[in-house]
């Protein structure tokens, strides 16, 4: 008899890793192990990309100094952020505005931060429209994400770093040709990680063609 979904669901680490990977703004101030940094980087980079090309450059800041610095360019922009967050009455996004704002006024006490860059590739103009290029780095920090929250770490998707402005890509002396393109702040959970809110698959999944729902 085929195993119903559900019950692979709740036997398999992946989805189980998957299924909690909701974004993690608050961290506890201990360290992460740098064996366990680059497990992550390690899964990071198992991710696929056009052509093989593999177009990812990570920048991990770890030390006092240097979170302190990141943190101060990220702050200097705390209330622009903020102002721009729309008005909601909706709780759940009430919480997650205010736990974004938290993170960006405080992001300099972010145990690790993980700078996922993008080496400029000559891609065909076509690709380059489609913004192919990258696609690659995403899914390599879909990967990272992932991989932190099967090792009880909590992180985020987040582009914080475009609040630093041009001074950060100065500070972490990045060549002309590499661009931050994602920033995940790392570290273990303050407080438990419940599982996402998503919407339920039925009210996404099309069989054959849009608008059938079951299988045929």
């Amino acid at each position: 008899m085929v195993e119903d979904a559900a019950s692979m669901l709740s036997r398999n680490d992946v989805f189980g890793a998957l299924g909690t990977s909701r974004a993690v703004r608050r961290f506890a101030p201990n360290p992460v192990p740098i064996e366990t940094i680059e497990a992550l980087i390690w899964a990071a980079t198992r991710a696929a990309s056009p052509e093989n090309d593999q177009p990812w450059e990570f920048v991990v800041v770890t030390d006092a100094a240097t979170r302190a610095e990141v943190g101060r360019l990220v702050a200097a922009a705390a209330d622009m952020h903020a102002a721009s967050l729309p008005p909601t009455d909706d709780p759940s996004v009430r919480r997650s505005q205010e736990s974004a704002k938290h993170l960006v006024r405080h992001f300099g006490e972010t145990p690790v931060m993980i700078f996922v860059c993008h080496h400029v590739i000559d891609y065909p103009e076509a690709y380059v429209q489609a913004g192919v290029g990258f696609s690659g780095v995403f899914m390599a920090a879909a990967n990272l994400l992932a991989a932190a929250r099967s090792l009880g770490l909590g992180a985020a998707f987040t582009f914080t770093h475009m609040l630093a402005g041009p001074d950060l890509p100065q500070l972490l002396e990045l060549p002309d040709d590499v661009a931050i393109t994602v920033t995940i702040p790392v570290g273990w959970p303050l407080g438990e990680v419940g599982p996402v809110s998503r919407r339920p698959v039925e009210e996404v999944l099309h069989w054959k063609r849009f608008g059938l729902r079951e299988a045929t």
